[in-house]
This record gives C-alpha cells, structure tokens and sequence, in this order.
C-alpha cells in the first residue's frame, strides 16, 4: 500500500539579512516549510504579507505535485519498449 505523503506546510516567516553583498535598502525575509520528512527553506525580497503569500503558494504547488504522483527528483516510471 502506498503511503499518502505528509503536507508541505509554513512553519515560520522571519526577517533576516539580504543574502546578496549590496547595501541595499531592500527588505528580506526567510521562509521554512516543512512536512514529516523534509525541510525547505528560502530567503525572498518583499513585505512579510507578499513573502508569506508566496511560501504558502510554493507549499500548495508542492503538495499537488507531490499528490499527483511524483517529483522532480524521483524517477518516473519507465515507458514500456515497443516491440
């Protein structure tokens, strides 16, 4: 039986350092989402509302990929030679 995998979900949103070596005056924050097995995280310019509407996002689209069957990351299923 296959086992139903875990929600990706956003654990936390917190404003950290701009990851690039500029003194730029841009707000970033640095976002987590994480399930049972894996953990995610991510750094984004923006408010915290664009930031947290963006990570929720990714979760959503990662959960539907990972409900449909598969990821990037894990092979597909081989197609059948034609004889």
């Amino acid at each position: 039986m296959l086992r139903t995998p875990p929600d990706y979900k956003v654990t936390s949103v917190e404003k950290t350092t701009s990851p690039l070596d500029t003194a730029s005056s841009d707000v970033w924050y640095e976002y987590v989402i994480s399930n049972e097995d894996s953990t995610i995280t991510g750094k984004r310019c923006g408010s915290l509302t664009q930031v947290t509407s963006y990570a929720n996002e990714y979760s959503e689209q990662l959960n539907e990929r990972m409900n449909n069957g598969g990821s990037y990351y894990r092979p597909k299923k081989p197609v059948p030679a034609k004889t």
